[in-house]
């Protein structure tokens, strides 16, 4: 059987954006929110760059009128990092990146940033970008060589606790806006399936990037949510984003192949450093915890993108007295 779960976007059998027919594809709209863009000197080495974006479309919304926390990956690196006239494109991947979401980014609203480029002789980069003035919206990402992580050999044992779970009669399910997980033992996952990314007016065609591929998006957007989700059938809480750090593979996904995200609960650890405050459930305070979520080809045989992700209980209570106090 299936648990129902509502999230702030709608019921859960509910694709949250309903009809996505004629939408731009996530990429697109994320890299036309760029307003200005200009480069401000060089000091220390770096290059120095400020600006301006406005998110401004309901495909990029993730809690009511802010952008979804896995998008915040792709907004405040890549769009800037494209601009960058010394950036060799054939240089981005692999690249880890490292973002901090201890505030929220509001949709329709211009947001000033500021970023710094590096590029070392040897090739090697970085870029680090700070939105609204804050480090609390501090991000980074830089270059790296193909790792061991990168390897399908370094998660083998993942590979066949997935096998064994995913094969077992008593899996428990849970939908959320319109996607199905499931979870046996430590073990949370989704299936992208090549039906679903073709299917008409379906929300996985605003991940599309070019013919037979899946974008970079989908890749934060997913893992994101896998790491958010992971806790949902221990007593479900619904969960914002505070850190995410991902390596990267690659920026096109393709999109003829079964996928499958997945999130290893044993890996799950209270999350260092974290400012959030804990918040009481049932009697007991939760705070942030972190982690490890993985997207590889159903069959495991290479690995596009892996990391952590740090998420920390919302405190309905006060979200309530938020909403239901008086204007």
């Amino acid at each position: 059987m299936t648990q129902q779960l509502g999230s702030p976007l709608g019921p859960p059998e509910a694709n949250p954006w309903g009809d996505v027919t004629g939408w731009k594809p996530l990429d697109t709209l994320i890299d036309e929110s760029l307003l200005s863009y200009t480069e401000t000197g060089v000091a220390n080495g770096a290059r120095h760059f400020a600006g301006e974006m406005k998110f401004g479309h309901p495909a990029l919304m993730g809690p009511p009128g802010r952008l979804q926390g896995g998008l915040h990956c792709v907004a405040r690196i890549f769009p800037l990092l494209r601009r960058v006239q010394e950036h060799d494109p054939a240089a981005t991947w692999p690249c880890r990146i490292y973002v901090r979401l201890e505030r929220a980014l509001p949709l329709y609203e211009t947001i000033p940033w500021e970023a710094a480029y590096r590029r070392h002789v040897s090739g090697q980069w970085w870029i680090t970008s700070r939105f609204a003035g804050t480090d609390k919206l501090d991000a980074a990402c830089w270059s790296v060589p193909k790792t061991e992580h990168l390897d399908s050999r370094r998660w083998d044992r993942w590979r066949e606790r997935f096998t064994a779970a995913s094969s077992r009669p008593d899996l428990r399910k849970v939908k959320v806006m319109a996607t199905e997980y499931e979870s046996h033992g430590d073990l949370f996952w989704t299936r992208v399936d090549p039906a679903q990314i073709r299917a008409p007016g379906q929300m996985l065609r605003l991940f599309e990037a070019g013919e037979g591929h899946l974008s970079l998006a989908f890749v934060c957007f997913y893992l994101d949510v896998i790491g958010a989700l992971s806790k949902a059938l221990d007593g479900f809480r619904p969960q914002f984003t505070t850190l995410v750090s991902l390596e990267l593979g690659t920026d096109r996904i393709p999109s003829n192949e079964p996928l499958l995200l997945i999130a290893d609960n044993s890996t799950r650890r209270p999350a260092e450093h974290s400012r959030a405050r804990p918040v009481e459930i049932n009697g007991q305070l939760e705070g942030t915890d972190i982690v490890q979520t993985l997207l590889v080809p159903a069959d495991f045989s290479k690995v596009y993108a892996h990391g952590w992700v740090a998420t920390h209980p919302i405190d309905l209570k006060k979200m309530t007295a938020l909403q239901t106090r008086p204007a």
